[in-house]
């Protein structure tokens, strides 16, 4: 989880395929535990394990993953240099492909920010500690390595 988190930071939260913010995908989980926690019972599409579009129309834009620059499948390292921050779409849509391949396939259009990049945005992660420590015997075993490693400082 710390590999994974530095290279989030590193990147800015930022997809480097077309430069959107992405969402930190296991904060969504705690809100949409926290939204039916505060009486909701109608269907909610925040979280779903898999990131569906059904599921989590968000996740499945947005969702924060790490890419191979060098797919693993073709012996790609797992190491920082050959890891990137990738929204969800980029990532399916990048798939295994080299890089000279990827970079002749028509892309989604880079956002460019009006003012500039964002320069404080965490993904949300800052939310996903706080509805973390409020439901800290609700959590996965993973989701309280996230919080472990969310909780040490950072670059």
């Amino acid at each position: 989880k710390s590999l994974q988190l530095s290279i989030f930071r590193r990147d800015g939260w930022l997809c480097c395929w077309c430069k959107k913010p992405v969402i930190f995908a296991p904060l969504m989980r705690l809100l949409e535990m926290e939204v039916r926690n505060a009486g909701h019972n109608g269907p909610l599409a925040y979280y779903h394990a898999h990131c569906t579009r059904d599921g989590a129309p968000l996740l499945d834009e947005l969702g924060g993953v790490l890419d191979h620059v060098e797919a693993f499948s073709v012996g790609g390292p797992c190491d920082p240099e050959n890891l990137v921050t990738s929204c969800a779409k980029c990532n399916g849509r990048k798939s295994s492909a080299p890089l000279n391949v990827w970079n002749e396939r028509p892309k989604r259009r880079p956002i460019k920010g009006r003012y500039g990049e964002p320069q404080n945005w965490d993904g949300l992660t800052a939310l996903f500690v706080v509805l973390a420590e409020h439901n800290l015997a609700k959590l996965t075993a993973g989701e309280r390595d996230w919080l472990k490693a969310l909780k040490k400082p950072g670059p």
